[in-house]
């Protein structure tokens, strides 16, 4: 993967309502390099794309967040599975967009 097409996944997954910050991992190993820059959180292995995220101390339902910069981020690839691990909480963060788990609907 090359460092601009790690950057446009991890400028996607930064927007979405919920991610506070991406995330380099336990001990920042999670990034892709480029000359002169890295862009953390982001990285291919196994033909796979990874993703790492910090959410914010708001978010009602990790697995929402993860399902939409999941979503958000197969936009911009060819195809390849897209994994998302929300690697910590900043109870700092209040994001008053972050996403909902949906609801279930009246039963006919």
């Amino acid at each position: 993967m090359n460092v601009e097409l790690a950057q446009r996944i991890a400028d996607r997954a930064a927007g979405v309502p919920g991610v506070a910050r991406l995330s380099g991992g336990v001990v920042g190993e999670v990034g892709t390099y480029g000359p002169g820059r890295r862009v953390e959180g982001v990285r291919e292995s196994g033909g796979r794309v990874e993703v790492r995220i910090v959410a914010a101390g708001s978010v009602t339902s990790l697995p929402a967040v993860a399902g939409a910069v999941r979503d958000a981020v197969a936009a911009v690839i060819d195809g390849a599975p897209v994994n998302v691990f929300v690697d910590d909480l900043d109870l700092q963060v209040i994001d008053l967009h972050a996403l909902e788990p949906a609801q279930p609907g009246p039963q006919p």
